[in-house]
């Protein structure tokens, strides 16, 4: 009931640091309300919460749940959907409120899991929304914040310290003038270095499906012939593609702009059709979060250009011809516009409720399967198939050129495309042929089904030779299974226990230390299963094969995780040189961990460096091996500590002095990547000196040597 309810807290419910988030008065926080309101995710599954004395005005009842004024106090605003996810939580301090926006989609949801439980209000959201539309959304809502509210970089800071920059960069693209000028902002050009971006364009569609290019790095062609392939499924769906070849990108005349570099191909959004397009080129595919970014960057020079031609509808590629009696067609994706088709009647079975179930089936198949959404992101996978692509083990949700299948996408596109593909032969990463088969499901899946012949090695191996294998490929599988089995049975009473958590507000009326400790315990409860997580990744990486390696380029590795860490280091106003020898040997592994062993050493560097800390990340070859280092000015640690470090669980006496938030796993989940790849791994460190940790791995040559 509302009244039991009145006093409890958000941000201490939610685990919030008290006292952080900027200070507004009253009259501001209801002009933000309504701002936000205003771009309001609108999809079906939506939901808008708002409490404490904001009531915007002119609401539409019928679409915002506005609670009585003493519901919870401060003010409040939830806001979450399949198109978007935001809140403004607060507290007040004296006639003023403390205020921050969140944008964390799973930190929104357990927000409005919480108001709902309390208010007995029905929130039910099927899957939480998108990286790809959590950023063009967040992008919208920051353009409109710098337009009318107008605040100062401090004040991003403290409001939106997880997207303080997307604001900046609206208001930097918004004052210059024509595209041209926005693609050399300072702001610009930070953000795709950051991403992992060599070139860009600007181009608007025509009527004549064509691409006239605005503005472009570099020479680039006038027009461009919008074909069949990547770009017609962007400019259809509304989303975001990539190919891995200009020619595979299916627009005509790209390719001597691009290059051989991998094309990232972004749609210009207006009333829900694409009147442009973004180009982007990069010497590989861009990750899940990059590209999420760089559909932000795109939505915000759309937003930005004036006088854009209205949007020309694409028309539907042509369906192949019927096909013999037994063959099957895939359909081609529904249109985004909903004035170009009908709407299909809506199945009684669920398309994440569908998802789950293919899911577990292909989970137990012995074949080499593989199961992806419309939207080109790993759905379901089995273990011979992660074999045949060395596709790590927590690939789930990742799109997939960026999982290890990009050999894979050009076939999804085809698909896509509604064109029929019955056998198709690629080349696995491994070099080996395989022949593929490729079957939509309902609701938007699509089944891989991988094949590859027995090699002559393989077929004239002995009786004793073939036991042998399979007895070691068999206690494999029996230990990522006792892994998968651990996960389900740890995680459950952990899910459980923060639904019993979000439920205690409702036996009684909580003061707000009560609020504090409930919100210590969800914060607990997080972290308890993110230390599951670690064990159960160690665990993994304790037992990877060596069948999952490829050659890699550890440059772009550390670039990459360099990259996913530049909004850290601009938050604590940190410098990152990087000092990457040209010309570097590859090596032979796992890009999964050794990224994660880099990602872990950066992000410990980060943690214990102080503001305005230099952290400097270098690599380059030594003889027969590649020298990775990490290198701060931290506060350091003692000699018996060095010791330590790579321990599980250990955590030096600075981490408590200072406040650093860990579960002593990083580095030594870093640890056991390294020495699997028969590598070294150090750490060399002095108090209040900073500490060099550094691994090194034979090169290419060496570890095929040594395999």
């Amino acid at each position: 009931m509302i009244s039991a309810a009145a006093t409890f807290s958000l941000p201490a419910l939610l685990g919030l640091p008290a006292g952080t988030g900027h200070l507004m008065s009253i009259e501001h926080v209801r002009a933000l309300t309504a701002l936000l309101v205003r771009h309001r995710p609108t999809d079906m599954e939506a939901c808008c919460f708002v409490g404490g004395s904001i009531s915007p005005e002119d609401r539409p009842r019928d679409t915002i749940v506005v609670f009585a004024d003493d519901f919870g106090g401060a003010p409040f605003l939830v806001m979450a959907g399949q198109q978007g996810a935001c809140a403004l939580l607060s507290s007040y301090e004296g006639a003023q409120c403390r205020v921050r926006l969140i944008s964390d989609p799973e930190m929104v949801d357990r927000a409005a899991l919480v108001i709902a439980q309390l208010s007995d209000h029905n929130y039910q959201l099927s899957s939480l929304v998108e990286a790809e539309n959590q950023r063009a959304f967040i992008a919208r809502m920051a353009a409109a914040i710098a337009t009318e509210m107008r605040f100062g970089a401090d004040v991003y800071r403290a409001l939106m310290p997880d997207d303080y920059f997307w604001p900046l960069l609206a208001a930097a693209l918004a004052n210059a003038g024509g595209v041209p000028a926005m693609l050399a902002k300072p702001e610009a050009r930070q953000m795709l270095r950051e991403l992992g971006v060599s070139r860009v364009l600007v181009g608007m569609l025509d009527a004549d499906h064509q691409l006239q290019t605005v503005a472009a790095d570099g020479n680039a062609p006038q027009r461009m012939v919008v074909q069949q392939g990547v770009v017609a499924s962007v400019i259809r769906r509304g989303r975001p593609g990539s190919a891995n070849t200009p020619a595979a990108s299916g627009l005509g005349g790209v390719a001597e702009w691009a290059g051989n570099e991998t094309l990232t191909i972004v749609p210009l959004i207006r009333d829900e059709q694409a009147f442009g397009l973004l180009l982007a080129t990069g010497q590989r595919p861009l990750t899940g979060p990059a590209l999420a970014a760089l559909h932000g960057f795109g939505t915000l020079i759309g937003l930005n250009l004036n006088g854009a031609p209205a949007p020309t509808p694409v028309p539907e590629p042509r369906l192949p011809a019927v096909p013999n009696a037994g063959a099957m067609v895939p359909r081609p994706p529904m249109a985004t516009n909903a004035m170009q088709r009908a709407p299909a009647p809506r199945s009684t079975v669920s398309a994440p409720s569908l998802a789950r179930e293919l899911g577990t089936l292909v989970e137990h198949l012995g074949d080499a399967v593989l199961l992806v959404d419309a939207q080109g992101r790993v759905n379901a996978y089995t273990p011979a198939l992660a074999r045949m692509l060395s596709m790590g083990m927590d690939a789930h949700g990742q799109p997939l050129v960026a999982s290890g299948g990009s050999c894979l996408a050009p076939l999804l596109a085809e698909a896509l495309m509604g064109e029929q593909i019955k056998r198709h032969e690629v080349d696995l990463p491994n070099g080996n042929p395989a022949h593929v088969s490729v079957t939509e499901f309902a609701q938007g899946l699509w089944a891989f089904v991988l094949h590859q012949e027995a090699t002559t090695a393989t077929s004239t191996a002995s009786p004793q030779e073939i036991q042998a294998t399979g007895g070691n490929l068999n206690e494999a599988e029996r230990n990522e299974s006792f892994l998968s089995n651990f996960s389900n049975i740890v995680r459950v009473p952990l899910r459980e226990l923060r639904d019993l958590i979000t439920r205690v507000p409702t036996l009684g009326e909580l003061n707000e230390q009560q609020s504090r400790l409930i919100g210590q315990v969800v914060k607990l409860n997080s972290e308890l299963t993110m230390l599951v997580n670690d064990l159960l990744a160690l665990g993994q990486i304790r037992l990877e094969s060596s069948e999952y390696r490829v050659p890699l380029r550890l440059d772009l590795l550390i670039e990459a995780a360099v990259g996913t860490q530049y909004a850290e280091f601009g938050r604590r106003g940190q410098q990152v040189n990087l000092e990457i020898a040209p010309g570097l040997p590859r090596v032979y592994g796992s890009e999964e961990g050794l990224g994660r062993a880099v990602a872990a050493m950066i992000d410990n560097a980060i943690k214990y460096s102080p503001t305005g800390a230099q952290i400097r990340v270098a690599a380059h070859q030594q003889g027969s091996e590649l020298i990775v280092t990490v290198q701060d000015n931290g506060v350091g640690m003692l000699t018996s500590e060095v010791a330590q470090v790579f321990d599980p669980f250990f955590r030096a006496e600075s981490s408590a002095h200072l406040g650093i938030s860990g579960r002593g796993l990083g580095l030594t989940i870093a640890k056991a990547v390294i020495e699997q790849h028969n590598g070294r791994i150090w750490a060399e460190s002095a108090p209040s000196q900073g500490s060099t940790f550094g691994f090194s791995l034979p090169c290419d040559n060496a570890a095929g040597a040594r395999s």
